[in-house]
């Protein structure tokens, strides 16, 4: 049985889907309930979590993946996970799918890592850049759902960079099946990434159909015209998102030769 958590984020719903494909059983967790998922032995709301009901079965969960965030409440995503590892044996494979944040200044990074250290023990650490498959999410989402309308975009400068920052959602599923199945890379943190290095540019112009007009400005004139676009509600778009993209200029940030455990993985899916 295989406990997963933020099952309503894409990858999660990708993930039950191909879990249920092998046979498994699957508990769901999210900030809330999933009436679109089938076949599913039990789901319970994060914020409401049944200890009860689910002490019932922790002694037949064998896997726990963990993909549950909050941006809006980011004080509870370290109490939330912690309350779910009390509810869980010790013998579990526990999979957390981190970030390349995690090398970054910004809140989201720092969070990340606080996570990261939960998962210690039969663990398998994710460190993924921003996922994609047939779309994008996050921030990039909002940006191009602006340049639908608009067929204009203004970018900063270090927009300009390439970066090796993207992760093909498919390879991620791969992996965490891998480790289910095989449990390889137990006591790992996995950077899975793609093997071409792309700038900003060349990332949004893989998701525009259409043609779209792109210029760039000054980074720090950027941030103050995006924080006050925010505030009259023209754009919402995380500058924190931002702050992470913009520290990465090259797959050598996180070659750090004093982290220990570490498994760079490329593919070549772009």
């Amino acid at each position: 049985m295989i406990l997963i958590s933020g099952h309503t984020c894409e990858i999660g719903k990708q993930t039950i889907k191909r879990l249920k494909d092998l046979s498994f059983n699957i508990i769901t967790i999210g900030r809330k309930k999933n009436p679109n998922i089938e076949n599913i032995f039990m789901d319970i709301d994060l914020n409401q979590i049944d200890e009860t009901e689910l002490l019932k079965y922790s002694s037949k969960i064998s896997v726990f993946i963990h993909f549950a965030f909050s941006r809006n409440r980011i004080e509870n995503n370290n109490k939330i996970t912690n309350k779910i590892f009390k509810l869980l044996g010790k013998n579990i494979i526990n999979i957390n799918l981190s970030s390349l944040s995690v090398y970054t200044n910004s809140n989201y990074g720092k969070q990340k890592k606080i996570i990261e250290n939960l998962f210690t023990e039969n663990s398998v650490n994710i460190r993924s850049g921003i996922i994609y498959s047939e779309k994008i999410g996050g921030f990039l989402n909002k940006i191009i759902s602006v340049a639908k309308k608009t067929r204009l975009i203004f970018l900063p400068v270090f927009a300009q960079h390439k970066l090796q920052y993207i992760t093909k959602q498919d390879d991620i599923i791969k992996i965490i099946e891998e480790i289910i199945l095989s449990k390889k890379y137990l006591g790992k943190k996995i950077i899975l990434v793609d093997k071409i290095s792309l700038n900003l540019e060349s990332i949004l112009k893989k998701f525009l159909k259409r043609k779209t007009y792109i210029f760039y400005v000054n980074d720090k004139l950027f941030y103050i015209l995006l924080k006050i676009s925010n505030l009259i509600k023209l754009t919402n778009i995380d500058t924190d998102s931002l702050l992470s993209f913009s520290q990465f200029r090259s797959e050598e940030i996180y070659n750090d030769k004093n982290e220990k455990n570490i498994e760079i993985i490329t593919t070549s899916n772009t």
